[in-house]
C-alpha cells in the first residue's frame, strides 16, 4: 500500500471530493506520465491562501476513490524556483513536501508546454495556534505564529519559557523542588 503522508494534501483520496460527483465512475483524463498544469484560480487544500495556478509537473501517480479522480504530481523546476517561502515553510513545519501535489483532476489541465503565469499570494493569513499541539504552545511563548519555526534552545530561550511558566508553577510556593522560591534563576546572558 502507498503512503500518502509525503503527499502535499493531507488527505489525497478525498481532496476536493465536494467538486466531484460521488455517484458513478469517473474515469481518469490523466495517466502516469503526463504533464500538467494547474488551473487558474486553484488553491491549494492544506493552505487556503496560497493559489496554485500554473504550477506544473509530471504526474507520478492516479488515484481512484468513490468516484473521485485524484492526481499527484511531480513538480518541475520552474514550479519549485517560484514557490513562495511561506509556502516551502508550512510545508516544512508540518512535515508535507512540498515538492509534490495532490489534485482533483478537475483542476488540472494537459501542460502543452506553454509558460503561463505562475499565480502568488496576495494575502497571507498566519494560521492561528492550536493550543492541543505542543508546539504552537511553545511558539506562543515567544509571540510566534504556526507559520514561523519554533526557536532554537539556549539558554536566553529557556530563561524566556521559565520565566512564561513560572507564575503557575509550583516551585514557587517552596514545596517541591528544593531551588529557592523566590523567583526565576538569574538570567546569566542579560
Amino acid at each position: 500500500m502507498t503512503d500518502y503522508n509525503h503527499v502535499r494534501s493531507r488527505e489525497i483520496a478525498v481532496v476536493l471530493s465536494e467538486k466531484c460527483p460521488k455517484k458513478g465512475s469517473v474515469v481518469p483524463r490523466f495517466q502516469v506520465g503526463d504533464k500538467v498544469r494547474v488551473k487558474p484560480g486553484v488553491s491549494d487544500p492544506d493552505f487556503p491562501d496560497m493559489p496554485l495556478g500554473g504550477w506544473t509537473g509530471t504526474v507520478t501517480e492516479i488515484i481512484e476513490h468513490e468516484g473521485q479522480v485524484n492526481c499527484v504530481f511531480e513538480l518541475d523546476g520552474r514550479t519549485l524556483a517560484s514557490l513562495h517561502p511561506i509556502f516551502k515553510q508550512r510545508s516544512e513545519i508540518d512535515g508535507l513536501d512540498f515538492g509534490s501535489m495532490g489534485l482533483g483532476q478537475e483542476d488540472i489541465e494537459p501542460d502543452d508546454g506553454t509558460l503561463r503565469p505562475i499565480e502568488q499570494p496576495t494575502v497571507i493569513l498566519p494560521r492561528p495556534l492550536a493550543m492541543d499541539d505542543q508546539d504552537d504552545r511553545v511558539r506562543m511563548v515567544f509571540g510566534l505564529t504556526h507559520d514561523d519555526f519554533l526557536p532554537g534552545v539556549d539558554e536566553g530561550n529557556q530563561h524566556t519559557y521559565y520565566r512564561y511558566l513560572y507564575p503557575t508553577c509550583p516551585c514557587r510556593s517552596g514545596r517541591s523542588t528544593g531551588r529557592d522560591a523566590g523567583g526565576p534563576p538569574a538570567n546569566p546572558s542579560g
